[in-house]
């Protein structure tokens, strides 16, 4: 089924919505459900049904990965719009690691 993007974009936002105000509310919550999808045996065969060849042995990315690049786009972000927070906000470290 196909769905025009325009038309799904708004109920798309609410989501993603709704799943930032869940992680802020229940950090730990978030951080166990990712943690455990991340290493689901079944996505993995799921996955190759659908035809895509992945290793099996092949490891998601960490949360910390996660976390470490999402902070380096929120340092770069931060750099071009308010480059006064960068270091209120810790993030030069996050600048120099690119």
């Amino acid at each position: 089924m196909k769905v025009d993007l325009k038309m799904a974009e708004p109920d798309v936002m609410a989501l993603l919505v709704q799943g930032i105000f869940f992680g802020a509310s229940f950090p730990e919550l978030t951080e166990e459900m990712f943690r455990k999808a991340m290493n689901t045996y079944g996505d993995w065969v799921r996955t190759v049904g659908y035809g895509l060849k992945i290793d099996k042995e092949v490891k998601g990315i960490s949360l910390e990965e996660v976390e470490e690049a999402v902070l380096q786009m929120v340092a770069v972000h931060t750099l071009e719009y308010y480059p006064e927070l960068v270091e209120r906000l810790d993030l030069g470290d996050f600048l120099r690691s690119r």
